[in-house]
């Protein structure tokens, strides 16, 4: 098969909405301009998850010959590292209990591979270390029952916390119970802004050396609330996170993409997004021989 630039967004256009007097995006219109600017594939992580908007969306991507990959609901119970009286993180789980879910996976999955336009499966965004190995468990239950089809990972940048580091972007403040940490973060990969690139970097390699990911991503948006504060024209961590994953695509024959912002997603934004700033941005990943663009949010 020919390699292809990735050309993607994340979040797909939504179907209507009364409640909230949004229009429908589903249109030939919306589809025809993504098909004009080179989008290639659609990442189905999004706010519109109903089976009606999916369906929906597969019919405009296979109408104009875009790639969709899926979000399955069942993904979330492999990055699952907390435990509560209803579910066991996925460390937890038996051999039997693990068997059962990679079944559910596989089952999930299935009808996807029915429609002409789904070239793989997004399965997690901004995952933390701990996250890692029910995500390399997945990859390789799904590389197995689907060969062929795409499985995308998304990293989140060196600007995290410890909390962070080990659980997800999402929970910043959640205290991991020291007995579930395979090491401490303490010397050279202490989360300080002087140790960044050291425990970004064994952060990364924590997933990507278990085992060999065709695609992996990481955004940062250099240009987002925090611009006024930044000494530079652009937050460094853009620049350096791209050197440091670009040296690891080469290391793990992978292909690597970075996020783009395509414009501002906060309330009351104290900024818009410049065309000169997303060129300049573009013009980055370019420079450095990466595989692609994503665009974030692509619903907007």
């Amino acid at each position: 098969m020919k390699k292809q630039f990735i050309q993607a967004i994340f979040c797909p256009p939504n179907d209507q909405y009364q409640e909230y007097n949004l229009p429908s995006r589903l249109t030939d219109e919306v589809f025809s301009y993504l098909k004009d600017i080179k989008i290639n594939r659609i990442f189905g992580w999004g706010y519109d998850n109903r089976k009606s908007t999916i369906e929906k969306i597969m019919d405009m991507c296979e109408k104009y010959n875009i790639s969709y990959l899926p979000t399955l609901e069942v993904n979330h119970e492999y990055l699952r590292i907390e435990s509560d009286d209803k579910e066991k993180a996925f460390f937890e789980l038996n051999e039997e209990e693990i068997k059962r879910l990679d079944e559910k996976f596989i089952r999930d999955f299935y009808p996807y591979t029915l429609r002409k336009c789904v070239k793989g499966i997004f399965f997690s965004d901004e995952s933390g270390y701990l996250g890692f190995k029910g995500i390399i468990h997945a990859k390789e239950v799904f590389e197995k029952a689907y060969p062929g089809y795409e499985f995308h990972v998304n990293f989140f940048s060196y600007t995290i916390n410890e909390q962070m580091f080990w659980t997800s972007f999402n929970k910043p403040n959640y205290v991991v119970k020291e007995e579930l940490k395979p090491f401490k973060l303490e010397g050279k990969y202490e989360i300080n802004f002087a140790n960044r690139l050291n425990y970004y970097d064994l952060f990364v390699d924590g997933l990507l050396s278990k085992s060999h990911f065709n695609y992996f991503s990481f955004d940062k948006y250099p240009f987002e609330l925090y611009w006024e504060k930044c000494p530079h024209f652009m937050h460094c961590c853009y620049i350096e996170s791209v050197v440091l994953l670009r040296k690891k695509k080469e290391l793990y024959h992978s292909s690597f993409y970075a996020y783009i912002a395509a414009g501002q997603w906060f309330e009351n934004a104290p900024k818009t997004l410049l065309p000169s700033e997303f060129s300049l941005c573009m013009h980055i990943l370019a420079l450095y021989g990466c595989d692609g663009f994503a665009y974030f949010p692509g619903d907007r």
